[in-house]
Parts: structure tokens; C-alpha cells; sequence
């Protein structure tokens, strides 16, 4: 999960990293916080960690989709020269 972070802020692999860790949290998100075969508070536990995993997941939906953005640290223009997505 290490090598998948650092791959999600490297300049060319930041949105292939994204789908990646994308695709590892929504396979931990069901295998691990399964809240639907729990009860009481360990089933509200879950449930909580479940949607905060499925919140990072759009996250990262998002990185793959638009790219790592201005702030990114492959970002290294010079002052003033436009934003070059396609």
C-alpha cells in the first residue's frame, strides 16, 4: 500500500495509482468492514469506516478522472504558463 501511494503522487503515475489504491480500498472495504453481517456497535464501527473508504474511493475516482491537478507535485511550470490538460 506504501509503494501504491507513492505511485499516486509521482508525476506520471499519479492516475494509474489512483485506480489502483481505488480498486485496493473498495476490496477492503467489503472484505474487511462487512457491517451488514454485524450487530450493535461493532456493525456502526464498520458501517462508519465502510463510507469513510468509500468517500477516499471518490477521491481517487476523481484523480483518475481529471488528473493529479495545479498543486500536484509533478507540477513544475513556470509562472504563468497555462495549465496543459487535455
Amino acid at each position: 500500500m506504501l509503494a501504491e501511494s507513492a505511485a499516486a503522487d509521482c508525476p506520471r503515475r499519479s492516475v494509474t495509482g489512483a485506480m489502483i489504491l481505488c480498486a485496493y480500498l473498495g476490496v477492503v472495504s467489503v472484505r474487511l468492514h462487512d457491517f451488514w453481517n454485524m450487530t450493535d456497535m461493532a456493525a456502526a464501527t464498520n458501517e462508519t469506516e465502510f463510507f469513510k473508504n468509500l468517500g477516499m474511493m471518490g477521491g481517487l475516482l476523481m484523480v483518475a478522472a481529471f488528473g493529479p491537478g495545479r498543486w500536484a507535485g509533478d507540477a513544475r511550470r513556470e509562472p504563468g504558463t497555462p495549465d496543459q490538460r487535455p
